[in-house]
């Protein structure tokens, strides 16, 4: 084979790869927030899974895509394991689009043309304003590399240069296709070349021209498109490693179904069967074609018959990863391996964690509130204070992770979203640090004997009853806070605290000096608690400015420079 024809096999493929990540990558962002609402909305039902795994893998073009999707909803926890084994099942068919389109390049007009034509068209669209435009401009770039590089890969082992590449025919050519163990030897270098490029459908392409020019037979390539199955579970692998232990199922449930059903293929008295089937509907096609419809059938049916054994599966993988061995740990798993890179993805973990960080900040409220009603300090003070250590944590690696999101190709509305995420854990954090002052200051009470009878003040009690429930508005309604009634239910909350605070205040001076006996003690307490009643007006205000971003979003959502106030 000559330098030539190397250079433009592994630049072909290099164009193809580059053309399905621009065009998967710019589908994922252009359908995006959709997306998201289609998976985050997964019922249990399996039946629809698969066909909410096949349409978006239609939609964005990458199986690799998908169950990397699967595994990051997963670490998040808007997927449990059975409903991602039913998507990525849905994404298996899916995939299977990819060598019909591969097969596009063997349609008797000029596809270069056509290719040329949809990058100019593309480029046309980047340098409009609009950014949903530029968005589909790299839709349309990405398409036309696609093409360009399945026709210079095409070129490069075309069987009019059969004299330049006759290393590499040979080899192929070595192998009989009336023996058994060469599929085996097939499928291990479909699965190797996936490994490698990251992409099923690079090695796919490659696959559909080497059959195209008659370089290996049906039965070898049909083995090679086996592989590519197993090949491809490797980038959602590689996902799942910075996950947790449920995407880490994810990725193996995803493993174990594509090797399965490799292996039941790979049957004596099925495997030339299929083939036969394959030959039969693409009688009047050439290889590649049949080769499609092979990869098709292998697809739909092995769904078609492990769809009835998803429960089954959730058991073999609970099993084979055993039981939890340890409590969960903050992960934001950024997905950045291989081909697939989704800032929408990464931004809905963050926003799990965001939640989970709000969740302990109420837990470390609730406890530290129990100091009021007798919890005793040297119990309660050192949980409080490694809550807080957590909580900081939590900001700090939410923050990082947001900053770096910040710095991608995101859209408007990500970008905002991110903002106010970068928002709510800045109070939350100030929420953490007002909880560790309050217990602070109940310990230096402690230390000194002072006797704080403020603490069953009728209105110190309304106050903490208007916190807890202005806390519980904002946790149970953690992904609706945009919504009318949550944000006027949550500014009145913290108007009340307000009121309330104003008025133990001015009690709280009025009793100081009021006060006769044991002047200096009394008034060091009442300094006291009115720093403690102060630090609860913090977490108030923390609150609101959490709500009233997402109400400066709900204004801007509907054009309206009016924001909801409260009177």
């Amino acid at each position: 084979m000559g330098l030539s024809n190397v250079i433009q096999l592994f630049g072909g493929l290099g164009v193809f790869i580059y053309g399905m990540k621009l065009m998967s990558e710019s589908l994922e962002k252009a359908a995006g927030n959709n997306l998201k609402s289609l998976l985050s909305s997964m019922t249990s039902n399996r039946f629809f899974g698969v066909f909410t795994g096949f349409l978006i893998t239609c939609i964005i073009q990458s199986s690799s895509a998908t169950t990397v999707m699967v595994v990051g909803f997963v670490n998040a926890g808007l997927l449990n394991l059975a409903q991602s084994i039913g998507i990525i099942m849905g994404a298996n068919i899916g995939t299977t689009l990819t060598a019909w389109i591969v097969n596009l390049t063997n349609i008797k007009f000029n596809i270069t043309l056509f290719s040329y034509f949809m990058v100019i068209f593309g480029i046309l669209f980047l340098f409009l304003k609009n950014k949903k435009l530029n968005i589909w401009g790299n839709v349309f770039i990405g398409f036309a590399f696609l093409f360009i590089g399945l026709y210079f890969l095409k070129e490069s082992i075309h069987r009019k240069s059969i004299t330049d590449n006759m290393l590499v025919y040979n080899f192929f050519q070595s192998f009989p296709a009336d023996k058994y163990w060469t599929y085996f030897v097939f499928i291990g270098i479909g699965t190797l070349f996936t490994i490698i490029l990251q992409s099923s459908s690079a090695t796919m392409a490659f696959t559909i021209t080497l059959i195209s020019q008659n370089y290996i037979q049906i039965e070898h390539a049909a083995a090679m498109v086996l592989g590519e199955n197993i090949g491809t579970t490797f980038t959602a692998i590689l996902a799942s490693l910075a996950g947790n232990r449920m995407s880490k199922k994810a990725a193996l449930a995803h493993s174990i179904f594509n090797i399965f059903g490799v292996t039941w293929m790979m049957l004596p008295f099925v495997f030339p069967n299929v083939l036969k089937l394959s030959r039969f509907f693409g009688e009047n096609s050439h290889g590649g074609v049949q080769l499609a419809i092979f990869h098709s059938l292998f697809n739909i049916t092995n769904t078609f018959i492990l769809v009835w054994f998803v429960p089954q599966f959730v058991i073999l993988v609970n099993y084979l990863f055993g039981p939890e061995k340890e409590k969960k740990k903050l992960v934001l798993s950024n997905i950045k391996f291989g081909l697939i890179h989704t800032p929408d993805l990464a931004l809905l973990e963050a926003q799990n964690e965001v939640g989970n960080m709000a969740h302990l900040s109420y837990k470390m409220f609730d406890k530290t509130r129990g100091l009021f009603s007798g919890t005793k300090i040297q119990k309660a003070y050192p949980k409080i204070k490694n809550m807080e250590q957590d909580i900081d944590d939590y900001e700090g690696e939410i923050y990082s992770f947001l900053i770096d999101l910040l710095r991608e190709d995101t859209s408007v509305q990500t970008t905002d979203k991110i903002n106010i995420l970068l928002d709510e854990i800045r109070n939350l954090e100030w929420i953490g640090d007002s909880c560790e002052m309050i217990a602070d200051l109940i310990q230096k009470a402690h230390d000194n004997n002072y006797e704080m009878p403020a603490y069953k003040e009728e209105q110190f009690i309304k106050i903490q009853s208007y916190l807890d429930n202005f806390f519980k508005l904002f946790i149970d309604n953690i992904n609706n806070l945009e919504k009318y009634n949550i944000i006027k239910e949550g500014l009145k909350f913290e108007s009340n605290i307000n009121t309330l605070y104003k008025k133990l205040k001015k009690k709280s001076i009025s009793n100081m000096k009021s006060t006769k006996k044991n002047i200096k003690k009394n008034v060091a307490s009442g300094l006291l608690f009115m720093d403690i009643i102060k630090e609860l007006e913090h977490i108030g205000d923390a609150l609101k400015n959490i709500i009233s971003s997402y109400n400066e979003k709900r204004a801007k959502t509907l054009k309206n420079k009016k924001k909801l106030k409260v009177k």
